[in-house]
């Protein structure tokens, strides 16, 4: 039987398209994607089910498969365990999960339907109680976050978190995520700055990062580049608002901030606001508003484009050079904000064929006004926890004395 040593870890697989079930000591579940011609053995996964999205910049992707099997006999396919893409052809993994269900099909063929989370969900689901940081840089503060709370199945390294802007203020993150805590800081740090955990596990904090796609995009006469399929764009102003209104630490740290050019474009004015914890300080505040403005207060292009190996390797967060004359776009650079891949045959023998749907522009990252809603109530705006007879207060306004 054919076998591949993975070179990250030194693992030897069976079969392309084969789980390596039972045998992994930590209880990994791996996918080998593609068969070596001397191998002979029929996959226990179908190629064609594997749906894996990759959505790194704006949020957790999904990884989807059914396995050929019996559920009884998958001794490692457990709730939660963790699941391994690795492409046999490529010599790369692709894409790490958490299983989040287990479908079993009965009947002549059973089967088990798989549907898992995206590694960076782990941003989400890990909670900071309480951590007051000094005055320090962003890339400190983010370093010694990703230190203290990251989940041990995310990369320690710390190469891809950039050095932006001066020293920042003291801020005191309280009941709130670690993916929250590293946008707060992002926030204070530039208007520009953006944040993305990559399908393996590493911290990306940039402005701008050296990450380009393997082709440019170009409709039409592309050259030795991509001509796209299914090639599409378009204008949206969805979450779009000028003015917000930014609720600190304190009333001396909160107030209204507008953005007047966005304003006076149109002579309509749309509000929300934001919770912001953190802001100790009205300029903290201030920063907080221009990211929102930043991200909220212009029309954005987002697209989508269809592509097929063997023009291989995209990846959420890189960089696409997009022209399209009819729009018009010339050499406009995106960020790719989520790649799907899927697994089709090729229809020449064993051989397959990886299709990827990619999506560019529109905004990275939840908003910050997603992400201040849907945590804002019982969240910790200022005070103290601990000892007995200590007074605090919620977000929401209700002050809280410990011990009662």
């Amino acid at each position: 039987m054919a076998t591949w040593t993975y070179n990250q870890g030194g693992e030897t697989y069976d079969d392309a398209g084969a789980l390596w079930d039972g045998l992994d000591p930590n209880g990994v579940v791996t996918v080998l994607v593609g068969t070596p011609s001397s191998a002979s053995a029929i996959s226990r996964v179908k190629l064609d089910t594997i749906v894996a999205t990759d959505n790194a910049t704006s949020g957790s992707g999904i990884l989807q498969f059914t396995i050929q099997q019996a559920l009884s006999a998958l001794t490692t396919v457990k709730d939660q365990a963790m699941v391994r893409i690795v492409d046999h052809v490529l010599h790369t993994e692709t894409h790490r999960a958490f299983i989040r269900s287990r479908k079993p099909i009965t009947g002549i063929e059973p089967q088990v339907e798989i549907v898992a989370d995206d590694i960076g969900v782990l941003l989400h689901d890990t909670y900071i109680p309480l951590e007051a940081r000094p005055a320090e840089t962003m890339q400190a503060r983010i370093i010694a976050l990703w230190f203290f709370y990251r989940p041990n199945f995310l990369d320690n390294a710390t190469t891809h978190i950039a050095s932006i802007g001066s020293t920042l203020a003291a801020q005191t993150f309280a009941g709130v995520t670690l993916y929250q805590a590293i946008e707060a800081t992002v926030m204070q740090a530039s208007s520009t700055a953006k944040f993305h955990v990559d399908s393996l596990g590493k911290l990306h904090v940039y402005t701008s990062e050296s990450n380009s796609a393997p082709y440019d995009v170009i409709v039409g006469t592309p050259g030795s580049d991509l001509a796209p399929e299914d090639f599409s764009v378009e204008y949206e102003t969805m979450s779009y608002y000028n003015r917000v209104y930014v609720q600190g630490a304190t009333p001396e740290a909160s107030g209204f901030f507008q953005d007047d050019a966005a304003i006076a474009a149109t002579g309509l004015i749309r509000e929300t606001a934001l919770q912001a914890s953190d802001c100790t300080a009205l300029t903290m505040s201030e920063a907080v508003a221009d990211s929102f403005f930043a991200a909220q207060a212009t029309a954005v292009l987002r697209g989508r484009f269809v592509t097929r190996s063997p023009k291989d390797g995209w990846q959420s967060g890189q960089n696409v050079t997009v022209t399209e004359p009819d729009i018009p776009l010339s050499g406009v650079t995106f960020q790719i904000q989520s790649v799907t891949t899927r697994y089709q045959p090729s229809g020449t023998g064993a051989g397959f064929v990886r299709e990827y749907e990619v999506e560019f522009g529109g905004r990275s990252n939840a908003s910050p006004g997603d992400q201040a809603a849907a945590t804002a109530s019982g969240q910790l705006v200022y005070g103290n926890l601990g000892a007995e007879g200590r007074v605090f207060v919620t977000s929401d306004g209700v002050t809280v004395t410990d011990g009662t």
